[in-house]
């Protein structure tokens, strides 16, 4: 049956005709994975004039590197390798500042959470995290300070503890003396 010459084939009757892989061995001449994007060239085809040459799309790579966290086992005591001496360091001064915070806070020399976020240019989230570390269980603190707190007990770690101190220690799976 054939078609009358006034009727034109739609892009999508055309394509039909033709089985996937013969549509890309005739309408695309190279296709060029980039560092940021997937760029598909044309092939230059008469049925194709006065489309674009080419079609790029944006595409970020797969992030490789993933956040590692270190699970102590529940009996981590003797073999537990101690936390670094930069992560002691970071630690020591958040649980400082948000001691001086509370402080702050207390006193009435900050009005609220917003006031301290403001004047040290954080964003409120993390200023309350960091205010958290000032609740930390006595034992958890004097381990950072001696040093004998377990490697991977950084401030991203204790910072979402719950309040309760014996809580926070079985949340981290120690068994410390009070």
């Amino acid at each position: 049956m054939s078609r009358p010459s006034s009727t034109t084939i739609t892009d999508t009757e055309q394509s039909a005709s033709f089985s996937p892989k013969e549509s890309i061995e005739r309408f695309v001449d190279r296709i060029v994975i980039g560092a940021q994007s997937v760029e598909i060239r044309l092939a230059d085809d008469p049925d194709l004039a006065g489309r674009p040459k080419s079609i790029t799309i944006p595409w970020p790579p797969k992030a490789f590197h993933r956040k590692r966290e270190v699970i102590q086992p529940t009996d981590a005591g003797g073999g537990a390798r101690p936390i670094r001496a930069e992560a002691r360091t970071k630690l020591l001064a958040a649980i400082a500042k948000g001691r001086s915070w509370l402080e702050q806070i207390l006193s009435g020399e900050a009005a609220d959470i917003k006031a301290i976020a403001a004047r040290e240019g954080l964003t409120e989230r993390s200023t309350r995290m960091m205010l958290s570390l000032a609740f930390l269980a006595p034992n958890i603190v004097k381990a950072a300070v001696n040093g004998t707190l377990p490697r991977g007990f950084g401030v991203s770690r204790l910072n979402e503890l719950p309040a309760a101190w014996m809580k926070q220690r079985e949340a981290l799976g120690l068994t410390m003396p009070t």
